[in-house]
Formats: C-alpha cells, structure tokens, sequence
C-alpha cells in the first residue's frame, strides 16, 4: 500500500495531550505525561510527530449553525498526530527512544515515511548513526527497521520490565534514493 503524504513537524508543549493519548493507545507501558514534557523540553532531543492532512479536522463542540438555536460554529480542531517518534542527539549519534503508530492507522507506511524525515532531520543535525533497541517479540517492529536498512548489533537478556528481551540495531543516518520511485530507499548509505 502506498503510504499517505504526511505532515511531520516537530512536538511542541501545546502538542504533550495528544502525544500522550498516542502513547496510551500505542503502548502497553506508555510514557506519562510529565514524562513526555520533560523529554520534549529537553536539550538533544528530537520529536517528530506526523499528521495526515487528508484526514481534514475534527469540529469540537459544534451545536449547529450559527443564528440556529443560538448555536455558533466551533473552530475546527487538528486531529490528533497519526504517529510520533522520539531521539536523543548526542555529537554524531542518534538513539530512536520511541516511536509510536495509532493503532487504527497501522500498516499504512506511516512509521517508514516518519523515520525516512526523521532520517534527513537527524542528518542535517550533524547525526552518522542511529540506534535503537527493539523488544524480540516486535516482529513487525522488527521487520520494518530490518527493511530500512538498521542492522543487528546486541542482544540484552530480559531487558524489559515483564522479562523480554531486547534486540539492539544501528543504521547510517541519511538512505539514497529508490531510483524506480523517486522515494527513500531502505539501504543505508555506504
């Protein structure tokens, strides 16, 4: 399936209920709310956030027309973002902490297309490398950091919180271009 244009643009304090509502669906040990500020406030730290601007908005306390039964149009609200994702920057290294899909718009190419601007973002920073640790039973999380070209590195014995494993990756930051689709290929450059 192709995957939808996005709208990606960092978080901001205005964006931490929607971020952390994305969490909650997304997660079963969702990040708080506090925690969420205090990341995104923080120096070294990348959020990125994606919207699908064919989505349109969402009215927010309509009533009806104006003049109808003294009801005023609401000013449209923004959806909430479809995806986030979360790195620290530190010299030429980037680490992907987080990076959460709704679950109503998975399977739409919407984590690859935020990680492919997270990429050129972390990339114009300066950044060579991204890591990232993975649950071993994430097979789909997996698969899809396999196809954009991270590669296996470590191995941590229970490193979550229930006892799974955890599976370290790393990728050059920055892919070329598919030359068939004009678009970001899943090879790292080398």
């Amino acid at each position: 399936m192709t995957a939808p244009p996005l709208a990606v643009r960092e978080a901001t304090p205005a964006d931490l209920p929607a971020l952390a509502e994305l969490e909650r669906a997304a997660f079963g040990e969702p990040w708080s709310r506090a925690g969420l500020a205090a990341f995104v406030a923080r120096a070294g730290a990348l959020v990125l956030l994606a919207e699908l601007p064919d989505e349109g908005t969402v009215t927010a306390g309509a009533t009806g027309p104006a003049g109808v039964d003294g009801g005023e149009e609401a000013a449209p609200a923004p959806r909430p973002p479809a995806a986030y994702a979360a790195w620290t920057l530190a010299a030429d290294e980037a680490e992907l902490l987080r990076l959460a899909v709704d679950p109503a718009r998975r399977r739409r190419g919407l984590a690859r297309e935020l990680l492919a601007a997270g990429s050129d973002r972390l990339a114009a920073a300066g950044c060579t490398t991204c890591f990232l640790e993975v649950r071993v039973d994430n097979r789909a999380a997996v698969a899809l950091y396999e196809r954009l070209g991270f590669h296996r590195i470590g191995h941590r014995p229970a490193y979550y919180h229930d006892g799974a494993d955890a599976l370290l990756y790393a990728a050059s930051v920055g892919r070329a271009r598919d030359p068939v689709r004009g678009r970001r290929a899943g090879r790292p450059r080398g």
